[in-house]
């Protein structure tokens, strides 16, 4: 490397910045043109921006980020209530991979963080170098200079800015279509949120996964259904739509509850032999019962909560569960012909199954209860929320008679 005017800039300022020599007329142009004064003032500029963008972090960007994790988290706790929430696309999967980016978007916020730091305290630590350079008497020995950071500076920081991709903004922009936007606000003031931009880009993807899989939504928004599916080794998920007729329907089916499976299924396959494996049947309640809820268990089998019908008031009567096989139920296979997204229920008037208490496992409850009804297949038990706020738990697959109910 030449010393003086046959150096060239970089060079020089790589000379600078290695603590070695500068040639003297770059160090007369420092002394008398930048100074002292001139670098700190310099460093006083940096220095303000630097404290402008962790304002901006700390007060803004990382508060943000963690009001998000927090709520995705709840969000993800009521996922896993699958026979209330899933029935309004809150997948727990689906749910999962959202908590996730939000976590990543928290993490790329602490780094940010420290990413910003380092780089000023660099900045400060050559700033402060280069003063006490111009201030010292010419020498014709080298300064010692750390050969180690010179070769990452050279080989990593060099011609690269490590703040300014944390500024740019992302090239991922999702346009979500306008139904999808107002879902995505419902699902924020479902989780208590007050603004919604900050989870457009996080949740558009995710309700698009949604759509596609519970395509069947708009079918029935005025109806009281629920969802549920389990796993068999021959055929994967079986999804199960159970929903319950209205009270004003015709007397042969009135209150019964309808299920119907496969639908999902048949809505994924094009064909007109696999889209007729959509399968429904109607559960007439025993005499003096109405269905409260009921929920999916492990093997195919339903669990419904049934409470006395009695007019006195809520604290009073019984009510019972009663555990039926979902294999052993006549399903009745439903065409899709014409529209695909209706069929008519009159196709079930002559296929009713009447649910009788002598003929199926029944589990009674001295109390009037109230929905919902909680079911752990892994565990096999069963919480319902009886008057007086009180919660029971039964023990789904052990006899009534050597089982003690926990309140």
């Amino acid at each position: 490397m030449h010393i003086g005017l046959d150096s060239s800039p970089q060079e020089e300022f790589l000379s600078l910045l290695g603590g070695a020599r500068t040639s003297p007329p770059v160090h007369q142009f420092l002394v008398n043109s930048l100074g002292e004064s001139g670098v700190k003032r310099v460093s006083k500029v940096v220095c303000g921006a630097g404290k402008e963008l962790q304002h901006v972090v700390l007060d803004h960007l990382q508060p943000a980020a963690e009001i998000i994790g927090f709520r995705m988290g709840e969000l993800r706790g009521l996922s896993r209530w699958r026979t209330r929430f899933q029935g309004i696309g809150l997948d727990e999967t689906l749910i999962n991979n959202a908590t996730e980016k939000s976590g990543i978007l928290l993490v790329q916020v602490e780094r940010f963080m420290r990413v910003l730091s380092s780089v000023f305290s660099n900045f400060f630590n050559w700033l402060l170098k280069c003063i006490k350079l111009l201030n010292q008497e010419p020498s014709d020995q080298l300064l010692p200079c750390n050969s180690e950071l010179v070769v990452i500076f050279l080989k990593f920081l060099y011609d690269q800015d490590p703040v300014k991709p944390f500024l740019e903004l992302s090239e991922v922009d999702i346009e979500p279509y306008m139904e999808t936007l107002q879902r995505v606000k419902e699902l924020v003031h479902f989780g208590g949120f007050s603004d919604c931009d900050f989870l457009r880009r996080t949740l558009a993807e995710e309700f698009k996964q949604m759509e596609s899989r519970y395509a069947f939504l708009s079918l029935a928004r005025d109806a009281s259904t629920s969802v549920s599916s389990y796993l068999t080794h021959e055929h994967g998920f079986i999804d199960y739509i159970s929903f319950q007729i209205p009270g004003d329907s015709s007397s042969n089916i009135a209150n019964c509850i309808g299920i119907s499976r496969r639908f999902m299924h048949s809505l994924s396959n094009s064909s007109i032999e696999e889209s007729a494996s959509l399968e429904a049947v109607l559960l007439s309640v025993p005499d003096g019962y109405h269905c409260v809820d009921l929920s999916l268990y492990k093997e195919g089998q339903i669990v419904l909560l049934l409470n006395e019908s009695t007019s006195a008031s809520e604290c009073s009567g019984e009510s019972c569960m009663m555990i039926v096989q979902a294999d052993d139920l006549p399903f009745v296979s439903i065409p899709r012909s014409g529209c695909i997204n209706t069929w008519n229920l009159d196709q079930l008037k002559d296929s009713v199954t009447h649910l009788r208490l002598e003929n199926e496992k029944v589990r009674n409850i001295p109390h009037s209860v109230a929905a919902p009804l909680a079911v752990g297949a892994s565990r096999g038990v069963a919480c319902v929320f009886a008057a007086r706020k009180r919660a029971l738990v039964y023990i789904l697959d052990e006899d009534e008679d050597d089982v003690s109910d926990g309140e």
